[in-house]
């Protein structure tokens, strides 16, 4: 869990990718519950074992929705 300036409370998840350290928020407490920040973080741990960015996928996942949600 991390503090922001607006004294937030956000769960988040800070890995390492090509020798940096980054951070992706899973959401802030407690308008997102324990148990579905865990599920997002082990989602995120097997995006990483798949050599695979997590914030860059989940910015991949976004545009596609957007996409998708013109195309209707």
């Amino acid at each position: 869990m991390f503090g922001r300036a607006q004294r937030k409370k956000v769960l988040g998840l800070r890995y390492m990718r090509l020798g940096r350290e980054k951070m992706l928020s899973m959401g802030e407490y407690p308008h997102t519950s324990l148990e579905l920040a865990r599920r997002k973080t082990l989602d995120a741990r097997d995006l990483l074992a798949q050599n695979i960015d997590p914030s860059v996928d989940r910015v991949k996942r976004a545009a596609e929705a957007k996409v998708a949600d013109a195309n209707v």
